[in-house]
């Protein structure tokens, strides 16, 4: 508890806003080397510590790039342009527990959206504002957001386009958020944070972009009004906010 309360405290209202992503259309020593960028960025970000190196070992493992192909140096040069440089991301690991990329989730790439940042302590954000703005969504997505990283998970949010119908019957793409994707230790898990399911139109909106994202990963909802935990017939889990709160191994379930 004492480590997890020094945790909670380190950082209180305080963020770093992030850098602009890479466009897409980058020129590199090789045909695709955007595209390994991007993975890089994507390793880097989950690992702020790892390595050039490291992360060259991953990509050819992967078969992200050919062996030899990417050189130290190369790839260096660019995560420094693209703002993740060693000194950067120590900035970064230091920061990173107020605020939150935007991942596209099908195009597996950051990009710029207007940041979303939270609080290390409910209790001191509430202080801090006068004890005003009690909006119950907000407070609980920040608790979930928290406890995600006690746990050892890195928290992005995640945006996935969906084709619909307008009133008029034209197709239009809508970009839906999803509020966390989690990952740590080789797992991803899909959250959504919704304080009150009990309303059709309200659980429409948070099971769409689950029901939207086509990979295997655990996809989770979090709700207040929900008893005991289930898996309904879409595979989504439903927890109560106190059950994954209480129980570390939650998502698991």
């Amino acid at each position: 508890m004492f480590n997890r309360s020094v945790f909670r405290y380190r950082m209180v209202l305080t963020g770093l806003k992030p850098v602009s992503r890479v466009s897409e259309k980058i020129l590199g020593p090789f045909p695709g080397f955007g595209d390994v960028l991007q993975e890089a960025i994507l390793l880097k970000r989950e690992v702020p510590t790892r390595s050039v190196n490291r992360i060259i070992l991953i990509l050819e493992g992967e078969g992200k790039v050919k062996a030899g192909l990417l050189k130290r140096s190369t790839l260096q040069e660019h995560l420094y342009k693209a703002g993740f440089g060693r000194r950067q991301m120590s900035k970064v690991a230091e920061a990173r527990k107020g605020w939150q990329w935007k991942l596209h989730i099908k195009g597996k790439k950051y990009f710029d959206y207007p940041s979303k940042y939270y609080c290390t302590d409910v209790g001191l954000r509430n202080v801090r504002l006068g004890l005003r703005q009690q909006e119950e969504t907000h407070i609980m997505e920040n608790l979930i957001y928290n406890e995600l990283l006690v746990r050892g998970y890195h928290a992005d949010v995640g945006v996935i386009p969906i084709v619909e119908k307008n009133a008029e019957g034209k197709r239009v793409q809508k970009n839906c958020e999803i509020d966390f994707i989690a990952t740590g230790g080789g797992k991803r898990y899909y959250i959504q944070s919704a304080l009150n399911m009990d309303d059709p139109q309200k659980a429409g909106t948070e099971i769409r972009p689950l029901n939207a994202i086509k990979d295997s990963f655990k996809k989770i909802i979090i709700s207040k009004s929900y008893g005991k935990s289930w898996t309904d017939e879409e595979g989504i889990l439903r927890i109560n906010i106190i059950d994954f709160l209480l129980d570390e191994n939650s998502l698991d379930r």
